[in-house]
């Protein structure tokens, strides 16, 4: 019987540890030191985890894929982007097309799943791609709405996991460790200095609005974000030859990185409202020590209260009854309108 491997599991425990860090010190400041930290968080957590992603998407429309895309994308989008909305914008104008905060990645996935099975049939479709994410950056229109920026530019990783076999995986693991370390070291160098520079700004890796919104031209543009995919692409391939592969402590925390990252999206901002009242903003930015250690409080925090077994069980089982309960409707229906047919 084949060992089951858990290094997926592992990956994702430390990608959503990431998350959650990374939107912590966004509380705090966009600016200074921790601006660097962000860049270098930036610059693959989100490629590493849109490539697990890709990587179980292979085959969506067999053995009800779309169903399950359906639970687990497009329910909690629905639900969660709205209540976000009601609590920090306080108004019922809700407009469920513009994704809010961390919820894009939710809608992002949803269009990536549904459309999948098509796209990557087409010749050329990699290369292709990466093309259309160098475009859509020089369009001003390309923004929140619908995500669109960002499902275009980070489609290339989901894309790059789906054509990814177990095959590629093994081949990476096998490469030489301290090739890797070296590699990693290498591109956590260029990310600091690149920023430092103020040659690649962080909203360069968050993709959410055309180059010159990020203070770029368009040629510059271009090429960092050209840089930014070799960055994302062979920071995966450190991460997939690095983490372990074995049973750990952590792992089931990885295994229910759906749960912990919808709830960080209300706990990192229920939590720093707290520590507003007693630390201030101004302290926390010239403060990074404080800041940092905190961050790390609110992260812990939220992965462990959210990551928690039964947490995590009743947010998949809502989204279960939930999908059956309008499932049910919609066949109900369809059956209706054929019994008209016949009649």
């Amino acid at each position: 019987m084949k060992q089951r491997s858990y290094l997926f599991d592992n990956m994702k425990f430390l990608l959503i540890v990431l998350v959650v860090f990374g939107h912590s010190l966004e509380e705090i400041s966009l600016e200074h030191n921790y601006a660097i930290i962000r860049a270098w968080i930036y610059s693959f957590h989100m490629p590493a985890f849109i490539f697990i992603s890709g990587y179980f998407s292979k085959h969506v429309r067999k053995n009800g894929g779309v169903r399950k895309t359906i639970i687990n994308c497009a329910i909690p989008y629905f639900i969660f982007n709205t209540i976000f909305v009601l609590w920090t914008e306080k108004t019922l104008a809700i407009n469920i097309l513009t994704p809010r905060y961390i919820f894009w990645y939710l809608f992002s996935l949803l269009i990536w799943r549904l459309l999948i099975d098509d796209l990557k049939g087409i010749r050329g479709i990699l290369i292709l791609s990466i093309l259309l994410g160098l475009y859509i950056g020089g369009i001003h229109a390309a923004d929140r709405f619908l995500a669109i920026s960002r499902t275009i530019v980070f489609f290339p990783y989901f894309l790059l996991g789906v054509l990814t076999d177990e095959e590629a995986i093994v081949k990476i693991r096998k490469m030489p460790k301290l090739c890797s370390v070296i590699m990693a070291v290498i591109l956590s160098l260029c990310v600091i200095v690149l920023h430092i520079k103020n040659i690649i700004p962080v909203k360069a890796y968050e993709n959410i609005q055309c180059y010159q919104k990020s203070g770029m031209s368009n040629l510059q543009g271009v090429g960092i974000r050209l840089l930014s995919y070799g960055i994302g692409i062979a920071a995966v391939i450190c991460i997939i030859n690095l983490i372990s592969n074995e049973k750990k402590w952590y792992t089931a925390y990885g295994g229910r990185t759906a749960s912990i990252y919808i709830a960080s999206a209300f706990s990192v901002k229920i939590l720093y409202k707290f520590i507003d009242n007693i630390w201030s903003a101004n302290f926390l930015s010239n403060h990074i020590d404080v800041g940092i250690l905190l961050s790390l409080c609110v992260t812990v925090i939220t992965i462990f209260a959210f990551g928690n077994k039964r947490i995590s069980n009743m947010y998949l089982h809502m989204n279960k009854k939930i999908g059956d309960a309008l499932m049910r409707s919609e066949g109900e229906n369809q059956q209706a309108n054929k019994t008209k047919l016949y009649f």
